[in-house]
C-alpha cells in the first residue's frame, strides 16, 4: 500500500486521518491512524468484527527530531527542610 500524504486545514484532519492519508504538520511531523485485524483462514471466515481498535502513529518532523536528539539533562539539587527549618524562599498560600 502506498502512502498518501496531504497537508490539510485543522478541521479536514480528522476526515483525511480516517480516509488512511499520512496528514502533515507542516514541520512539526506526520500521523496517520492504523488499524489490524486478527486472521482468517478463509474470507469467507472473515468479518468486521475482527478489526482491533484504530491507533494513531505520529512521526515527528525535522525540528521535534532536532530537540529529541539534542535534548540535554542534568541532576537537579534538591534540598528537604524539616518543620524547625524556615525556607528562604517566599511562598503563596
Amino acid at each position: 500500500m502506498a502512502l498518501q500524504f496531504t497537508v490539510v486545514r485543522r478541521k479536514d484532519m480528522r476526515k483525511n486521518a480516517a480516509e488512511g492519508y499520512v496528514v502533515q504538520l507542516q514541520d512539526l511531523g506526520n500521523f496517520q491512524m492504523l488499524a489490524g485485524s486478527g486472521g482468517a483462514d478463509t474470507e469467507e471466515d472473515f468479518s468486521t468484527v475482527m478489526f482491533k481498535r484504530p491507533k494513531i502513529v505520529f512521526r515527528p518532523g525535522a525540528k521535534l527530531r532536532y530537540i529529541i536528539n539534542n535534548a540535554k539533562f542534568e541532576k537537579q539539587v534538591v534540598k528537604t527542610i524539616t518543620v524547625e527549618e524556615k525556607c528562604e524562599l517566599e511562598h503563596a498560600y
